[in-house]
C-alpha cells in the first residue's frame, strides 16, 4: 500500500518533535536497564555510544566501558518529510540614483568669459611691450652695423622705389638666417614669470654680445631682432602676434589643448604690390601675400594683431583666417555690445585717427581674400555663416527670397546654397508701420503665423519685432510679409485737428512717419535752439526740443493750462517684471499749437532759471553775512579780553 504524503503546518511540526523526544527517551530508558541488569560495565559503554548517535545522549551520560559487544538494532523512528509552504517578500531593489549632470549656469558662463578678456588684456600688453622693444634705437644701430655692404646698396634703390620689393626682401631674410643658428622650434615656458619679464630684455642683450655666438637659440628672440632690423633701414614692417587667450568653452579638453598663449612672426610691405608679405623667420619663408593663411595654423586661430611703430594696433584676423566662418568667428567673442564691441573698444585706444589709402586699401583686400573662403562641409558650418545658407536653417521669421535654380551658388547634400543676403526677415504689418514702412495694396501674405499657448503664456518683447503679433489678432493667426512687399509708410492727416489716440488715451510714435500730417513731436531731450529756429523746425514737423529741461511733463502741464488738445507719444516699451511697460517720451500736438507750447515752455524755463539765480544769489549773500559777522565778534573779542603777556 503505497504511503500517503501530507502537508504539515507550523503547529503540526512542533507535535511531531514532541513525540520524537518522547521516544527517544523510552528508548534510553530501556537500554540502560538492560545494561544493569545483563550485561558488564564495559558492554554497557559499547551499546551506549551507538545508542547516543542515535537518540542524541550526550558525553556526560553514557557509561563507560572497555571492551566493545554485539551492538542492540534499534529501528529509526519514521520521520515524516517537512512541507511547510514558507513566504519570502522581497522589497523593491532600491539603485542609487544617478547624477544628473549640473548644467552651466550664466553666473559661471560670465566669470569665464571675464577670465577670456583678462587674459586678452594682458597677452595684448605683453605684445606691446615685446613691439616697443624693436623700437629701441641702440638694438637697431648694433643689428644696422651687422648688415653686409650688398644690402645697404640695395636698401636705397629700394627707397627711391626704383626696384621691387619682394627680391631684397628674400635676400634679406636669407642673409638673416644663415647668420643665425636657427632651431627647427624652440617654445618658452609662459608658466616661468621670470622668463617672461626676462623676454625682450634678451633681445638686447643676445644682440649686443661681442660674441654673437653666444646667441640663445629662440625663434622669437630672432623675429624680433629681425622686425628691428628692418625698422633701423626704413622698411614698413610690422610685428604680427597671434594671441590665444583661455577659450571661451568650458571644456577641460579644449582648455588643456591650448599651446602657448602668443605667435610672432611678420610682415613687410610691399610698394610695388600694395600688399603686405608676411615672412616666418623660424621656416626662413616668404609667404604669398594674397595667401598669408599658410603662415599660421588655422585650427585654433583666434585673435591676430599687427603693430607698427609707436603702438599702433591693426587687427588682422579676417586677413590671416581661412576658416573664419566655421571655425575662427567661434572662438571669438560673440557679436556683442559686452563681447566683440568690448575688444574693438580696447583697440581703439592703439588705433590711427584717420584712414591713410594704404588702410583703405588693405580692408579692401581683406574683403576680396574673405570671398574665397571655402564653403563649409558639415550642416553646422551653414548655421549663421555670413556667406551662404541653407533654407533648412531659417527661422521662423525667415524665408529665401529670390529663390529658384537662377540664385542658388552651390549644393550641398542635395540641398540647394544660397547667398546669406537672401535671407529675407518677415514681419506682421504692425511690426513694419514700427520701422517706416506700410504693406503694399495687393500683397498677400508670405507665412501664417499661428499664435499658440506658449507665445501667449510669455511675455512679448516688443522691441523684437521680428515675431510681432498685431495687437487686434492675438487669439488667432497673423500673415507675415517681407521687405520687398513693402513701401514707406505714409502718414495720417489729422482730422478736424483732433490728435488720434488708442484704447490708453496715448499715441504710438515708435518711427518719425509715424507723426501724423500737420501735427509735430515736441520731445524731451536737450538742444539749444532760437525762436526762430524753433519756428522753422515746427514747421518743418521735426523733433523740437530745449534745453536744460525735459519738457515732457513740462509740455503735458503747458498743454493742460492752455486747453490744448495733446497725446502723450509713446516711443517704445521697457521690459521688467515680465511685462512691458511703455516709455512716453514729449507729446503729440497740431503744428499751430506746438509753436504756443514752445513759447510757454520758453517763458517757465527762464522763470525757472531766474528762481535758481535768485536762490543761489541768496544763498551767497547768507553766507557773506555769516562770514562778516564772525570776522566782526573776533575783533571785538580780541579787543576786549585780549591782553599782551609780553
Amino acid at each position: 500500500m503505497p504511503q500517503q504524503k501530507r502537508t504539515y503546518d507550523n503547529a503540526g511540526l512542533n507535535d511531531d518533535q514532541s513525540v520524537l523526544n518522547s521516544q527517544n527517551s523510552a528508548i534510553k530508558t530501556t537500554k540502560l536497564s538492560q545494561c544493569n541488569e545483563t550485561k558488564p560495565l564495559g558492554l554497557l559503554t559499547s551499546s551506549l555510544t551507538k545508542d547516543q548517535d542515535i537518540a542524541g545522549i550526550s558525553d556526560t551520560e553514557s557509561c563507560s566501558s572497555l571492551d566493545s559487544e554485539t551492538w542492540e538494532e534499534v529501528v529509526d523512528p519514521d520521520i515524516p518529510p517537512e512541507s511547510s509552504t514558507i513566504e519570502i517578500l522581497c522589497s523593491e531593489v532600491i539603485t542609487k540614483p544617478k547624477e544628473k549632470r549640473q548644467g552651466i549656469t550664466r553666473q559661471q558662463r560670465k566669470q569665464h568669459s571675464t577670465l577670456h578678456k583678462v587674459h586678452l588684456l594682458t597677452l595684448l600688453s605683453a605684445a606691446l611691450h615685446r613691439n616697443a622693444k624693436c623700437c629701441n634705437a641702440m638694438l637697431q644701430s648694433m643689428l644696422m652695423s651687422l648688415l653686409p655692404f650688398h644690402l645697404i646698396q640695395g636698401i636705397e634703390t629700394l627707397r627711391q622705389q626704383k626696384s621691387p620689393t619682394l627680391p631684397y626682401l628674400t635676400d634679406l631674410l636669407q642673409w638673416w638666417c644663415r647668420q643665425l643658428d636657427l632651431p627647427k622650434h624652440t617654445n618658452i615656458d609662459f608658466k616661468n614669470v621670470s622668463s617672461i619679464n626676462s623676454r625682450c630684455f634678451q633681445v638686447l642683450q643676445d644682440f649686443g654680445l661681442s660674441n654673437h655666438e653666444e646667441k640663445s637659440n629662440d625663434t622669437e628672440t630672432f623675429t624680433l631682432g629681425f622686425v628691428a632690423l628692418c625698422r633701423s633701414i626704413g622698411l614698413d614692417i610690422r610685428l604680427v602676434v597671434a594671441l590665444y587667450p583661455i577659450p571661451l568653452s568650458l571644456s577641460l579638453k579644449k582648455m588643456d589643448a591650448v599651446h602657448n598663449p602668443l605667435n610672432l612672426w611678420c610682415e613687410v610691405y610691399s610698394w610695388d604690390q600694395q600688399l603686405w608679405i608676411p615672412l616666418r623667420i623660424e621656416s626662413c619663408t616668404v609667404y604669398d601675400p594674397l595667401r598669408p593663411w599658410d603662415a599660421i595654423e588655422q585650427k585654433s586661430l583666434c585673435y591676430v594683431i599687427a603693430l607698427e611703430p609707436c603702438n599702433i594696433i591693426k587687427e588682422v584676423t579676417r586677413r590671416y583666417a581661412s576658416l573664419w566662418s566655421t571655425t575662427t568667428r567661434k572662438l571669438r567673442l560673440p557679436l556683442k555690445e559686452s563681447g566683440d564691441g568690448w575688444w574693438k573698444l580696447s583697440l581703439w585706444f592703439y588705433s590711427k585717427s584717420f584712414k591713410s589709402t594704404r588702410d583703405e586699401h588693405e580692408d579692401n583686400v581683406t574683403s576680396i581674400l574673405q570671398l574665397t573662403e571655402s564653403m563649409p562641409n558639415t550642416f553646422s558650418g551653414f548655421v549663421d555663416h555670413p556667406l551662404y545658407a541653407l533654407e533648412r536653417h531659417c527661422k521662423q521669421n525667415q524665408v529665401i527670397y529670390p529663390n529658384g535654380k537662377k540664385h542658388i551658388v552651390g549644393t550641398f547634400k542635395g540641398e540647394p546654397i544660397y547667398p546669406r543676403t537672401h535671407v529675407q526677415t518677415i514681419r506682421s504689418s504692425e511690426s513694419w508701420k514700427r520701422f517706416g514702412y506700410q504693406i503694399k495694396s495687393g500683397e498677400s501674405g508670405v507665412v501664417l503665423k499661428q499664435k499658440s499657448l506658449a507665445d501667449s503664456s510669455k511675455s512679448f518683447n516688443i522691441e523684437d519685432q521680428d515675431m510681432f503679433i498685431d495687437s487686434n489678432e492675438t487669439n488667432g493667426s497673423v500673415w507675415l510679409y517681407g521687405e520687398w512687399q513693402t513701401e514707406p509708410l505714409e502718414p495720417l492727416a489729422l482730422i478736424d485737428g483732433i490728435i488720434p489716440r488708442n484704447d490708453f488715451g496715448n499715441i504710438e510714435i515708435f518711427h518719425p512717419r509715424m507723426i501724423p500730417r500737420g501735427a509735430v513731436h515736441i520731445r524731451g531731450t536737450q538742444i539749444g535752439v532760437d525762436s526762430l529756429s524753433i519756428k522753422r523746425m515746427v514747421l518743418n514737423r521735426i523733433c523740437v526740443d530745449l534745453s536744460f529741461v525735459l519738457v515732457g511733463k513740462g509740455a503735458c502741464h503747458i498743454a493742460k493750462q492752455l486747453e490744448i488738445d495733446y497725446a502723450s507719444a509713446i516711443t517704445g516699451f521697457q521690459f521688467g517684471r515680465g511685462k512691458p511697460i511703455p516709455l512716453l517720451d514729449g507729446i503729440i500736438v497740431t503744428a499751430e499749437n506746438g509753436e504756443i507750447i514752445l513759447e510757454g515752455l520758453g517763458e517757465e524755463e527762464r522763470a525757472k532759471r531766474n528762481a535758481y539765480l535768485q536762490k543761489r544769489q541768496l544763498d551767497a549773500l547768507g553766507r557773506w553775512k555769516r562770514l562778516t559777522i564772525g570776522i566782526i565778534s573776533r575783533a571785538r573779542i580780541f579787543r576786549d579780553y585780549y591782553r599782551d603777556t609780553a
